[in-house]
């Protein structure tokens, strides 16, 4: 199994990106569009960082991918075969989504928002930080 790795931009610590290093926030950007900020807390330090912008076209997306994907791998398990047009249309919809997150990242990476009583510039953390193999370590 892949064990994400990730080395904090802050104190420097390479620890496992874990679902209890993670949360999600809803904030308002300075347009008024809502989005959701998906960040890494470092273990060490508690540094927060931003791995991954959405909103609700980007949500709906990730949503139709994980019920496609959850398809393949029944039909999989069943000993049935994926189709070359389900294959396209997996691709398809895994460009569509990498597209809107782009532009959701061109759109508002280094604006300002407010999350509780603090305001932050947003930053993000570089592709090869957040897409990292077994037992690699990335400086997020």
């Amino acid at each position: 199994m892949n064990e994400i790795l990730a080395t904090c931009r802050n104190c420097g610590k390479t620890s496992p990106c874990l679902e209890k290093d993670m949360e999600e926030n809803l904030v308002t950007m300075p347009d008024f569009n809502r989005i959701v900020l998906t960040q890494w807390i470092c273990p060490k330090c508690l540094y927060v960082h931003t791995v991954q912008l959405d909103d609700d076209s980007t949500k709906k997306l990730f949503e139709q991918f994980k019920l496609r994907m959850s398809r393949f791998r029944r039909n999989t398990s069943m000993g049935k075969g994926i189709s070359l047009s389900d294959v396209n249309a997996m691709d398809a919809l895994q460009k569509s989504l990498d597209d809107a997150r782009s532009a959701l990242n061109a759109r508002y990476v280094g604006s300002v928002y407010q999350l509780g009583e603090q305001k932050f510039k947003l930053e993000l953390c570089p592709p090869d930080a957040r897409i990292s193999g077994e037992k690699e370590s990335q400086k997020c």
